[in-house]
């Protein structure tokens, strides 16, 4: 005031507001170009314990009668949102409404991260991808698509403004948001006019939602040229506000302080209004009940940590508690674990987490950060995040991160599992729709995750409805035998939401028949190994090693590989050569030649029945398997014995033709078939050790030991009825022949002895073959031997 005096003698009303306390705290007397002018300090309080705004003029005199106006603005709120920096901002050198000078370099350096983000974050989320914004210069610049004015900007579907990304979270709620239209004789003024009343139109709706806009107003959102147009045709309604308007039009610097703050505020208002207070409370109005988000977003981390501490962390560490949503959710812990709780599909994603510790935690953070990174571009939560932003947690940023996954998250629930169950190599197909819970078109991308094998795919299906449902048609091919499971994520978006919709399918893919490729048969000689092939040709496009695993179970489902780690007592007859085989791909075009690889084997029959043995073919393309008939041959002579005559060829004795005394000899049959348990133990050499070789020797020599052999065999997984007929003691043979008569029809040898059957045939007096033999067959069938005769001249004097 011009003039001195001293506090007592000025005053103010403040009784319309009972919330503000006016105290004057001093005054000062100051000599300015010959005239003394009178300050006085006035220390202005704002008590509330309930959620409260007003924008306030004050009107201080003197008792001289001047006076002047001050216009008061204050927000008491709970939301973290609005009062995101406050804890930087110190009473004192506050400089709010105004952005902050790089000489308050932490309070500056804070708002330039948040700055920084929210244009990432609108360039994402806000203008989907159309255009980067620079706050404010690039609302500035398309301000001019809000007007009317035929040199506005226009773009074909929806534009790139401001606007239009409210309209695009606030939906229904845009039509309390009147169309403005302007009549004035400038056209200049009419076009900034505009564009001020549609941003006044918005602000009505944020405040009447609940928004904290205290200072805000539409004018502080136009550019400084705007502000101009608009001041010079606009009278203030007090005279603070013409005080603030000439001081704002004089420093440009100042106002573009005041404008990038406001535009800012404006950002978070509209987020805090239209998402934040939306998705977690069903009232949207002011209350006076404070509302802890907060709080409500830790325990949502800690539920999730609790639940998940087991598999993702040792059990020997301590169950991680978040307080807060900035330095708590660096290590990732709290991300990764409210990740893995809503989508546990993706847990083997997070298989190189690391616990962090002092000594290297900076490498820790960045590699969880790059995983959680990772895994939400793989679900495409599409958020703007980088490792470095875990090491310098921003509070806004961490905000929005946590709102958005708090929000959508959720939405993860499988709708569905889907079975298949094709026979191996083969393929079964499901169609799956698609519809939108609202009536708005989306846009519909898919994709199959934990594909780890390829053998699933997914293809659009013809659509009906306008688009208002997607059909897909989901594949599954089995070309291995382990169970699969796949994950369809169905990721619909627009450029009209915020939030994207997602539909999630899971995708289990079982082998329901098993068939082999092809059946082939091979045979081999009785109780002699012998080497035989069979032919192949692969079912793949692709050429590939496979590895071979032979095995005398049927396979049945669920399959089960014989994993030979160790050494046993174990016989089976088919033996690998080979360990592993290359196979050509199938021809790609039609009408070339199949090429069929060779596959050896070396056979081994220990007895006469006709047996089945399946030979895997496994590789990193595919599984199937070959069936294989191995028929033993027992015509072929185990050995030759020896029958002595008088003379050769037989000539009749003196009682002539028809005595059989001349015709009649003895061939000493061995009990014991030392080709029979060389094989045997051949056979068992492919299996067991050295130690355990030395041991079937000794066991085989008693009556006892071939019971334990036999208990070992059981054990060892032979299939005992290709082995018992050998570990008997005796066994009962049928004798028979088609060039000889035998004399005796059945006889009973201790095959395990080294005794002799002196055996009388009879060679028929017709007999004219040159080649002789006799056949013992076992009671049981298993058992054949063929011994090849050879008749020897004796002379006596």
């Amino acid at each position: 005031m011009e003039g001195q005096s001293n506090k007592e003698f000025f005053s103010c009303n403040s009784e319309e507001e009972p919330r503000l306390i006016i105290e004057f705290i001093d005054s000062d007397i100051k000599l300015t170009n010959d005239t003394y002018f009178t300050i006085v300090r006035v220390k202005i309080t704002a008590l509330s314990d309930t959620n409260y705004a007003r924008n306030i003029v004050l009107s201080f005199q003197h008792e001289n009668g001047s006076g002047c106006e001050v216009e008061v603005c204050f927000c008491f709120t709970y939301c973290p949102l609005t009062l995101h920096a406050e804890f930087l901002a110190k009473q004192d050198i506050d400089p709010y409404p105004y952005y902050p000078l790089d000489s308050q370099a932490e309070l500056f350096n804070y708002m330039e991260t948040c700055n920084d983000f929210l244009e990432r974050w609108m360039f994402q989320q806000g203008f989907r991808r159309d255009l980067y914004p620079i706050i404010p210069d690039t609302f500035h610049a398309i301000s001019s698509s809000i007007s009317s004015q035929p040199g506005g900007t226009k773009s074909k579907g929806i534009n790139v403004t401001y606007l239009n990304f409210v309209r695009r979270v606030a939906g229904p709620l845009m039509k309390h948001v009147r169309k403005v239209s302007v009549v004035a004789v400038d056209e200049s003024f009419k076009f900034v006019k505009e564009i001020h009343d549609t941003y006044r139109e918005i602000l009505s709706l944020l405040r009447s939602r609940g928004a904290n806009l205290w200072v805000l107003q539409a004018k502080f959102l136009l550019s400084y040229e705007q502000f101009v147009t608009y001041s010079e045709n606009v009278t203030s309604k007090c005279n603070a506000d013409t005080i603030l308007t000439q001081e704002l039009i004089a420093n440009e610097k100042l106002f573009d302080r005041l404008n990038k703050q406001s535009w800012i505020d404006f950002i978070l208002q509209t987020y805090k209004v239209f998402i934040m207070d939306s998705c977690f409370f069903e009232c949207v109005c002011m209350s006076t009940q404070p509302r802890d988000i907060i709080k409500i977003i830790v325990d949502w981390y800690n539920e999730s940590i609790s639940k998940q501490h087991l598999k993702l962390r040792n059990k020997t560490k301590s169950v991680k508690v978040v307080t807060n949503i900035t330095t708590d959710l660096s290590d990732g812990i709290a991300l990764i674990s409210t990740i893995i709780n809503y989508c546990p599909f993706m847990a083997d994603h997070f298989q190189l987490f690391c616990d962090t510790n002092e000594n290297n935690a900076i490498d820790q953070i960045i590699n969880n950060g790059c995983l959680v990174i990772e895994a939400m571009n793989i679900l495409r939560l599409y958020f703007p995040l980088t490792s470095k932003d875990l090491l310098e947690p921003n509070f806004l940023q961490m905000l929005f991160l946590s709102i958005h996954l708090y929000i959508v998250l959720p939405t993860f629930k499988p709708k569905d599992a889907v079975e298949f169950s094709p026979p191996l190599l083969r393929s079964s197909s499901r169609q799956l729709a698609i519809s939108p819970s609202s009536q708005e078109s989306l846009i519909f991308n898919y994709v199959i995750l934990n594909n780890i094998k390829t053998n699933f795919s997914v293809e659009k299906g013809s659509t009906a409805d306008n688009g208002k449902k997607i059909y897909l048609n989901v594949n599954y091919t089995a070309n291995f035998v382990a169970k699969e499971m796949a994950v369809l994520l169905v990721h619909g978006y627009n450029k009209t939401r915020v939030f994207d919709t997602y539909v999630v399918f899971i995708l289990h893919g079982n082998v329901g028949i098993l068939n082999p490729l092809r059946k082939c048969k091979v045979t081999g000689p009785l109780y002699r190994p012998y080497k035989v092939d069979v032919l192949v040709a692969s079912p793949f496009l692709v050429t590939a090693n496979y590895k071979l695993s032979l095995t005398d179970n049927e396979p049945e489902i669920p399959v089960r590989f014989e994993e030979n780690l160790y050494p046993k007592y174990y016989v089976k007859r088919l033996h690998l050569i080979d360990k592993e085989v290359s196979l050509i791909g199938l021809p790609k075009e039609s009408g070339q030649e199949i090429q069929e690889q060779k596959i050896y084997l070396q056979i081994i029959c220990l007895s006469t029945q006709i047996g089945n043995s399946w030979l895997w073919f496994r590789s990193d393309i595919g599984e199937f398997f070959i069936r294989i008939t191995t028929q033993p041959r027992w015509d072929l002579a185990i050995d030759t014995l020896q029958g002595r005559v008088h003379m050769w060829p037989l000539h009749p004795c003196n009682c002539g033709e028809t005595c059989e005394c001349y015709r009649t000899t003895v061939v000493m049959i061995p009990h014991r078939n030392e080709l029979m348990l060389k094989s045997l133990r051949y056979a068992l050499i492919e299996e067991a050790s050295e130690v355990m070789i030395e041991v079937f020797d000794k066991l085989i020599e008693s009556t006892t030991g071939k019971l334990i052999l036999l208990m070992l065999l059981k054990e060892g997984g032979t299939n005992l009825s290709e082995v018992h007929h050998i570990l008997r003691n005796d066994t009962t043979y049928r004798i028979i022949s088609r060039a000889l008569l035998p004399r005796l029809d059945k006889v009973t040898l201790a095959q395990h002895t080294g005794a002799f059957l002196a055996l009388p045939v009879t060679i028929p007096s017709q007999e004219t073959t040159d080649k002789y033999s006799i056949t013992l067959i076992s009671e049981c069938g298993l058992d054949i031997r063929t011994y090849r005769i050879l008749f020897i001249e004796t002379y006596s004097e």
